[in-house]
């Protein structure tokens, strides 16, 4: 599946139809692009309002300098690029003073295209700018708040001033002077104001409005005076109504309500209600405001205060709020909702072999994917990183999530051409269902975190739904985990040593060391039952730390004793390979210590070679420059790719003991092995094979040409005393033999 990349925009003031021919051309190297071109001397505004990537301007125009200006102060982000003719320096300098980024001669514009492609990369700073467009609009509503009390205050004096005109109506039954200029006054103030007045009488009808009313109403004042104030205002009823929240609209009261304009087109406005007497009739004054724009500018900023800002998703407080309306609405309907957690396999691998730009087109293809195999009613939300989540409601039966989950499988896992390079992804995904699974969002979000979290240790590209045995195994992680960090304090461990041989001089060529947990109470606790939960929990890291340098201190006493072992094999996490320490953890041990570089063997496991790669290589080239030897380990369990094997520095490759058991079983699966044996020969590389355990398997690898081997044919990982008694025997054995 391919995604087109970003389109470049560029607008273009310029009267020379060559120019924009030019600038086409020297964009076309770019990618797509689009060119808005505005003839006039100056770019008119509604253009202005838009966003551009480059905004040229020709120095033959009508005051270029002024529309440079204009340019760069409507967008101070964007770049404007000069176009100057003859070798007019002059002007190209005016305009670089007036706000250009650059410019260019006429005849340069054409092969100017490593020059556009720099500035465009500058570009990158849309976030930036989104999250200053949200500043100003947040500014605006500011402004506009500030506006509405102003109008407030406003509306009160006018209210005021009402009461004083009920005065001058009294006062005018006597025929005053005073009551008259009054009048006269308050109607020269209604008439100046900017928001619509309208004066109702009892009986709902209009007896007068200013001229701002024939503005936002569309309607000439003569026809407005004497119509029923719901004509302007649905609903409306100034003698009966009651506002939502029970106080009388005739009381001195702002609220919000819904305007009809001339055309019957609704709009939003604010009314501030005022009650007064005159020659004994009661009259209303309605001061009405229009704040379409400000509900514009709320909408606005609630909409992007909830969508993710690359993907144009919900974000993780909008998923929050709609889980709770779904949870409400099945209590409602009594039909079950489902919630799907997902994150996608090896996606920093993208990020790091092809760059983030690639790895944020890929979210936003997967954003697509998300919205194109859901219903319309589901809620589809990114998370962060590579988490999304989905909402499903109104389900009649399991069927829709069986479905839904297959096409998600099916979409995402199928490889994509990102930026012009094929990328394949996994994804693995947790079920909870509401209310079978829990009552409320806190819980069922973490029931289905506990089925994704399972998916991803089952296997990639699958999906597990919650159940009560995930619950228990979930508790069971934590008290091991917990174990863990007590036993890491209390240095509750032990090495244990298999060695390895050369059948062919039947010598011990080295040993690998091999952690085991003295557990108080589970007895001692191979690597297989908790080393995984360490990689998980971050705890590896010291307990990794722990057996180098405890391994590191056995090959010191081994040759105190005068029985040194060649070369100690130690494993080594992925995570600790991550960590900048490493390298002076191993450094420190073998200062400490004593030993030599190159008795030192460090594992890492073939399925960590896809993942940080440039990194990876740089700390592997750094232990092999200090002499510490280097082994792939459990070579063809994973997918390592054979170009990255060649610029990895390692000196060994360990063959999985899954291809030495299945040699026997055909030809297919003998072969295997070979073509390892042979890769890593045609490399330079040593290679070993373990899980050695029968005479038949020896025979294999020997006549294979990988006479290098162990397992428990030879012996079994045994304890440092237990090790140094099967030597002992082990090289009496030989020297009788031979």
């Amino acid at each position: 599946m391919k995604v087109d990349p970003p389109e470049r925009k560029c607008l273009l003031v310029a009267k020379d139809p060559a120019i924009e021919a030019a600038v086409s051309k020297a964009l076309a190297g770019l990618g797509p692009h689009r060119i808005a071109v505005a003839c006039a001397d100056r770019p008119p505004s509604d253009i202005l309002d838009r966003f551009f990537e480059f905004y040229i301007v020709d120095s033959a125009i009508a005051d270029p300098l002024d529309t440079v200006e204009a340019l760069h102060l409507a967008d101070p982000d964007g770049f404007v690029i000069g176009v100057v003719r003859n070798d007019d320096a002059p002007t190209g300098n005016a305009m670089l003073k007036a706000g250009a980024a650059t410019f260019f001669r006429i005849e340069e514009i054409a092969g100017a295209e490593s020059r556009l492609a720099a500035l465009a990369t500058a570009l990158v700073r849309i976030q930036t700018r989104r999250r200053d467009h949200l500043g100003r609009l947040q500014r605006e509503l500011l402004d506009a708040r500030d506006s509405r009390e102003r109008i407030e205050a406003q509306s009160a004096d006018m209210i005021a001033m009402a009461e004083d005109l009920e005065r001058a109506y009294r006062a005018a039954d006597s025929a005053t002077r005073d009551a008259k200029s009054t009048a006269e006054r308050l109607e020269g103030v209604i008439n100046t104001v900017v928001d619509s007045v309208l004066i109702v009488r009892g009986d709902g009808r209009i007896e007068q409005a200013n001229p701002a009313a024939e503005t936002m109403f569309g309607r000439p004042r003569e026809r407005i005076a004497g119509s029923a104030v719901g004509t302007l205002l649905p609903g409306l009823d100034l003698e009966h109504d009651k506002r939502r929240d029970g106080a009388d609209p005739r009381t001195k009261s702002v609220f919000e309500w819904e305007a009809v304009n001339a055309r019957g087109v609704g709009f939003p406005v604010e009314l501030s209600v005022g009650a007064f007497r005159a020659a004994d009739h009661e009259l209303a004054i309605c001061v009405v405001r229009d704040i379409a724009e400000r509900k514009r500018i709320e909408k606005r900023i609630r909409d992007l205060a909830l969508t993710d800002a690359l993907t144009g998703l919900s974000n993780r407080s909008a998923f929050r709020t709609r889980l709770d309306d779904a949870i409400a609405r099945s209590q409602r309907s009594g039909r079950p909702a489902a919630l799907i957690l997902m994150d996608l396999n090896k996606f920093k691998a993208v990020n790091d072999n092809f760059g983030h730009p690639a790895g944020d087109a890929l979210l936003v293809e997967v954003a697509k994917l998300l919205r194109a195999n859901t219903r319309k009613t589901d809620t589809v939300a990114r998370l962060g990183g590579d988490e999304f989540a989905i909402i499903l409601t109104d389900l009649q039966d399991m069927d829709v999530v069986q479905t839904t989950i297959g096409r998600i499988v099916e979409a995402i896992c199928t490889p994509k051409v990102i930026d012009g390079s094929l990328i394949k992804v996994g994804t693995s995904l947790g079920v909870a269902f509401y209310p079978h699974d829990d009552e409320d969002a806190d819980g069922l979000i973490r029931k289905a975190d506990l089925a994704l979290y399972q998916a991803k240790a089952t296997g990639e590209d699958t999906y597990r739904i919650y159940d009560r045995e995930l619950q228990r195994a979930a508790r069971g992680r934590k008290t091991v985990e917990d174990d863990l960090r007590l036993a890491i304090v209390r240095q509750s461990f032990v090495l244990h040593f298999q060695p390895q041989i050369d059948v062919t001089s039947h010598t011990m060529i080295g040993a690998e060391a091999l952690i085991r947990w003295k557990h108080p109470t589970r007895g001692l606790v191979k690597p297989l039952d908790f080393i995984p939960i360490a990689e998980a929990t971050g705890l590896v890291g010291a307990i990794g730390d722990w057996v180098l340098e405890q391994s590191c201190r056995q090959m010191a006493i081994w040759d105190a004793q005068g029985a040194p072992v060649e070369r100690i094999a130690v494993n080594v996490s992925l995570r600790q390979f991550r960590d900048d320490s490493l390298i002076g953890t191993v450094r420190n041990c073998l200062a400490a210590t004593g030993l030599a570089p190159d008795r030192l063997e460090l594992e890492i496991t073939e399925t960590a070679l896809d993942r940080d790669v440039d990194a990876l290589i740089a700390r592997l080239s750094a232990l092999r420059d200090m002499g510490v030897r280097l082994t792939i380990d459990d070579f063809g369990a994973g997918y390592a790719s054979l170009s990255y094997l060649r610029r990895f520095p390692v000196g060994r490759l360990k063959v999985d003991q899954s291809f030495v058991r299945n040699i026997g079983r055909s030809a297919t699966d003998a072969a295997f092995p070979r073509a390892i044996i042979g890769l890593a020969q045609g490399l330079g590389l040593d290679v070993l094979a373990e899980g050695i355990e029968t005479e038949a398997e020896v025979n294999f690898f020997a006549n294979a040409g990988c006479p290098k081997m162990q397992g428990h044919l030879f012996a079994k990982p045994m304890p440092v005393d237990e090790f140094a008694s099967w030597r002992a025997a082990y090289q009496a054995s030989r020297r009788e033999a031979s």
